[in-house]
């Protein structure tokens, strides 16, 4: 028998349940935080207070699932699970980034369902009102980003920071297309590999992060790979089903499948779009029986219909004809970007 929680159980970690409790106090940690954050204040908070500790998508106990990046969506679905449950006073204290989200949930739990909080309580952040000495961290150049990472945090550790060759500083902004170029055995393959949270074997880590939308990608989360980040190798081969034919494949990749009477034209419609034949004949083909640049095009359209946020393309080119050379780019340009994703290509240089 399978239990499904309560959006109260979903959002709301209770660690220690306090039923005569007479204040119960959400604490909402900083950015990439969780409940484990709090983890020693019901030891310290005694018996009057019960803490309520909100579960964020993508963290902890919720990784599997994509984390929120608008603070409104975690206010109103947090407030919406919270809000049946307040039957005597809160309090709201909250860390950082916290701070914020903790200021906007007493706002949206007294707006919309009249509750008023007894306290709120910020940490590590300015008032609302008060104005920037300086721009946000994330935005200043790379260069001072990392002396004060260095001078200030202690956060680079010395073989890195002393050591060009492991120097590499990436940030892909949302639709952005970016290329790395170089000859065969320069490494933009295992940069690519990385960013999937996979190392080659008799590689491993010693330094560094890679974080997609937030989240560290060493070790790999389940939901990482596929909606969120799609990856096309160089050998197209290595990516098709030689048992499956390329119409089967091409639905499975769906995000959602079609209707049955739907399938046939929905293929047509995906062969199309690459550039392929479209007549029944060529869907119920293997891969084997493609050309490099026919499979190559079909394992570029599985990995676009999921549409990732962060799509990594290895030698887009590989295989392709010159008439069909500029096909991925421009593929990528009609329908990925619309989406708000990411392309990152890795490239060899002639």
């Amino acid at each position: 028998m399978t239990t499904v929680a309560s959006p109260f159980e979903q959002w709301i970690l209770r660690p220690d349940p306090r039923p005569t409790a007479v204040l119960r106090l959400i604490c909402v940690p900083y950015a990439g935080g969780g409940p484990a954050a709090y983890h020693a204040w019901p030891r310290d908070l005694g018996d009057a207070v019960e803490p309520w500790l909100p579960r964020l998508p993508g963290r902890e106990a919720r990784l599997r699932e994509p984390p929120m990046d608008n603070v409104d969506e975690i206010v109103q679905q947090t407030a919406a699970a919270i809000a049946p449950e307040l039957h005597s006073p809160f309090a709201v204290f909250g860390y950082s980034l916290g701070a914020w989200i903790a200021f906007e949930l007493v706002r949206e739990l007294r707006d919309r369902y009249g509750l008023r909080a007894a306290h709120l309580g910020v940490a590590a952040r300015p008032a609302p009102q008060t104005p920037m000495r300086h721009p946000p961290m994330h935005t200043w150049p790379d260069n001072d980003f990392i002396d004060v990472l260095d001078r200030r945090f202690q956060a680079i550790p010395p073989m890195i920071r002393d050591s060009p060759e492991m120097q590499m500083h990436l940030t892909l902004e949302e639709s952005a297309a970016v290329g790395l170029i170089g000859p065969s055995g320069c490494g933009k393959t295992t940069t690519a590999l990385a960013v999937l949270g996979h190392l080659r074997d008799g590689m491993r880590r010693r330094a560094g992060t890679v974080c997609v939308r937030g989240t560290e990608v060493f070790p790999p989360p389940s939901w990482l790979r596929g909606r969120t980040v799609a990856y096309v190798p160089q050998d197209p081969g290595h990516t098709l089903n030689p048992y499956q034919r390329v119409g089967a494949a091409l639905l499975d990749s769906l995000t959602t499948p079609p209707p049955r009477r739907a399938r046939r034209d929905t293929v047509v419609e995906l062969l199309d779009r690459v550039g392929l034949p479209t007549d029944p004949e060529f869907a119920r083909r293997y891969p084997h029986q493609l050309s490099g640049g026919q499979q190559q095009r079909i394992a570029l359209a599985m990995a676009l219909n999921r549409f990732p946020a962060l799509l990594i393309l290895d030698e887009p080119t590989t295989g392709l004809d010159s008439h069909h050379g500029r096909w991925p780019a421009d593929e990528r340009s009609a329908t990925h970007r619309p989406r708000q994703g990411t392309s990152i290509s890795a490239i060899r240089q002639p």
